[in-house]
């Protein structure tokens, strides 16, 4: 059995992390407004009243169904015809990396820190994903948790680096990523990516610094800009 809970959170430095562990979506991958897109398409279709956006950063959680539980969605439709209807909306989209990434993380690792990457995507999303991107090489551990809680899948990141938790930052986009990086004694940090204000939400779920870019998380290792905790 998994055992979570973190350790001296409140006495854990950025600095003191020897190895990364990334999302993919909001983080690596341009996908969070087709996310949100699909997700307005699915309560629009239902005659719904809307969520905020600032609502989907800080309730969104695996598996999905959750949020659409939270927000009456799931007792409306039944939850085969919530992924039809998502599904339809961002079919046809394709996103792409983020600027920074594929230099970002190079530098990471060539400063000596092991990189993972731990998504909520399916296997043969992700996949092909990685593939099309020829990003794949950017990784050292790659682990797809096909839509089920990242914590044990977090922790495997971390004993596939062969590092405790409280050695490992996991960076995310939602308040999700952050409590549930806390819970395993990770130092969360938090990544903003789009243009809305989100920062006081993934502080309140633990993140321990909040960014926007890769660049950011690597000069706060290396210890190049002032700490702000």
């Amino acid at each position: 059995m998994v055992r979570f809970g973190a350790e001296r959170f409140e006495t854990m430095r950025i600095t003191d992390c020897k190895g990364l562990i990334y999302d993919w979506d909001g983080v690596a991958y341009r996908s969070v407004e087709t996310t949100w897109n699909g997700v307005l398409h699915v309560f629009d279709r239902c005659g719904m009243t809307k969520p905020d956006f600032r609502d989907f950063i800080e309730h969104a959680d695996q598996p999905i169904v959750s949020f659409y539980r939270k927000f009456g969605i799931l007792g409306h439709i039944p939850e085969r015809r919530i992924g039809e209807l998502f599904s339809g909306a961002v079919q046809h989209r394709r996103d792409t990396l983020f600027d920074d990434i594929r230099f970002g993380l190079a530098e990471q690792r060539d400063h000596g820190y092991p990189v993972s990457l731990v998504t909520a995507r399916h296997s043969r999303s992700l996949n092909r994903l990685l593939d099309e991107h020829g990003c794949r090489s950017l990784f050292d551990h790659i682990l797809a948790t096909n839509g089920r809680d990242k914590r044990p899948f977090l922790l495997e990141a971390c004993r596939r680096m062969q590092l405790a938790p409280k050695l490992v930052a996991t960076v995310g986009d939602q308040a999700s990523d952050m409590r549930q990086g806390r819970e395993c004694g990770l130092f969360p940090v938090g990544m903003i990516r789009h243009r809305h204000d989100v920062e006081d939400i993934l502080r309140r779920a633990g993140a321990r610094h909040v960014v926007r870019d890769i660049d950011t998380i690597t000069r706060l290792l290396t210890d190049h800009v002032s700490l702000m905790i």
